[in-house]
Parts: C-alpha cells; structure tokens; sequence
C-alpha cells in the first residue's frame, strides 16, 4: 500500500529537451491504495506496441522497473495479472458508460483499445503470472 499517482500518461510528464521526463505533473487522481493499481494506468499508456495491442515484453519492462523503485508485495505481485485485467475493464466500464450517455451514437464500445486490452491481457495471464513470480 502507499500513495500512487493514478494517471501517469503522456500528458502528465514533462519531458526536457533531451526526451528525458524531468517532472510528473497533475496528482488530481492520486490515492492511497496498492501500488500495483498504479501499474495498470502505466500498462494502459505505455505498455502497447505501435497497433495498440498489449506488448508482453513492454509490460515486461515496465514492471521490472517499477518494482526496482517500489517494491511490490508478495500479494500484488501475485495479483498483478488480475489487477492490470481489472484496471482495462474498469477503462472499458468507462467507454461504456460514455457510449450509454451519447445515446448509442458513438460507436461500439467493443471497438474500444480498452476491451481489446482486457481481452489481450485475460489471453496473456499465465505468462504474466509466471514471469511476476520471479520478480
């Protein structure tokens, strides 16, 4: 458990001239919960190849080098696989709220990276799974 910003994205970093991230901005989202939850923002954004489908090794890399900075819990290391699920199913719960509210007219929430992520990561959960219990 501890305090996790909740929104890291490419909006939220400020970058220096030499591409290297000199800030994060924007702790409006912030919350005190488990560190692993903040991972499933970081997996969203970053953890995609450049056709938007779930990259393994990405993820890969992420984790290993958020873990190096915080350590993750026996337990969130352990759940890991279902919290980064949990966290794109939350996003598509979201597209499909939107698509509720614009009465049906935006298109099909099934069309969303956000469900093709949750699909792509209830596909890849025994690899995940494996490869956390190592860390």
């Amino acid at each position: 458990m501890g305090l996790i910003h909740n929104d890291i994205t490419p909006a939220n970093l400020l970058v220096g001239t030499d591409g290297e991230i000199v800030a994060l901005l924007d702790f409006d989202d912030s919350a005190q919960t488990f560190l692993a939850y903040d991972l499933g923002s970081i997996v969203s954004t970053f953890g995609k190849d450049q056709h938007r489908r779930v990259d393994i090794d990405r993820i890969v890399a992420l984790v290993g080098a958020y873990a190096s900075v915080l350590d993750l819990t026996r337990s969130e290391r352990a759940l890991l696989p279902d919290l980064l699920a949990a966290h794109a199913a939350a996003q598509g719960f979201h597209v499909l709220g939107n698509w509720l509210s614009a009465g049906r007219e935006v298109g099909n929430p099934m069309d969303s990276y956000s469900a093709q992520e949750f699909l792509d990561l209830t596909e890849t959960r025994s690899t995940l799974q494996q490869w956390v219990q190592n860390l």
